[in-house]
């Protein structure tokens, strides 16, 4: 089953974590019920549903209770595995699409969701679709003196090919926030976000921020705070 067509997908439950569109993500996998999803998800299409819990008194209280999950997830594709001598797995998943949690279907040991695409809104008229071209522009040259001053050398013309391959600014957008926004509030914000030319700038906005930031860094770390938008 394709993820244009999907209606139920297992659910990787974890706080703080959001998988966006055309991202990568690599996980641990160790939990007994996560390595029987992962092993189910690795038997038929090998798609996963990365849904970030939310933050819940009793969830933090009590380790063992359900945890309440945001609403727009992401989904997955696993498209590396490697597993160690443990029996633990490393895995990597490649971002598909946004998609709303419509409801669970009772499943053990581990969860799974019914799930509909999210419908976006793009841009019709001939100023929003230029304001994107516009857009696109900036966050590229913007994105490129971050790279410059946040990465290690031997990391950054991949990530500088990655970037220029998203012709498209809502794609692009997607992957500055998945690598430069650390803040797990704004990256869901980012992630439920349904108006492309919105999200662009908010991701715009983001941008400028951190270019601010390090703009007299030879070198910086990013951390939570240099992406919150207060």
């Amino acid at each position: 089953m394709s993820a244009s067509s999907l209606k139920r997908v297992p659910l990787f439950p974890l706080p703080g974590v959001v998988l966006f569109p055309g991202a990568i993500l690599p996980l641990r996998v160790f939990e007994p019920r996560y390595l029987r999803l992962l092993n189910d998800a690795l038997s038929s299409d090998k798609l996963i549903g990365m849904a970030q819990i939310k933050p819940s008194p009793s969830y933090l209280t009590n380790p063992h209770a359900t945890p309440d999950l945001h609403g727009v997830l992401g989904v997955g594709l696993i498209v590396a595995q490697d597993q160690l001598s443990d029996g633990t797995w490393h895995i990597a998943l490649l971002g598909q699409g946004r998609y709303r949690l419509e409801s669970e279907v009772p499943h053990t040991p581990y969860r799974i969701g019914e799930v509909r695409p999210v419908e976006e809104q793009f841009p019709h008229t001939p100023q929003q679709c230029q304001t994107l071209v516009g857009l696109r522009a900036i966050m590229l040259k913007t994105a490129e003196k971050l790279i410059g001053r946040t990465m290690e050398e031997e990391a950054q013309q991949q990530m500088r090919e990655a970037l220029h391959q998203q012709r498209d600014a809502g794609a692009l957008s997607d992957m500055l926030a998945s690598i430069f926004v650390q803040d797990s509030a704004l990256r869901q914000a980012l992630l439920e976000s349904t108006d492309v030319l919105t999200r662009v700038r908010l991701v715009h906005a983001v941008l400028r921020k951190l270019g601010e930031r390090v703009q007299n860094k030879p070198m910086a770390k990013l951390g939570g705070d240099d992406v919150c938008l207060n």
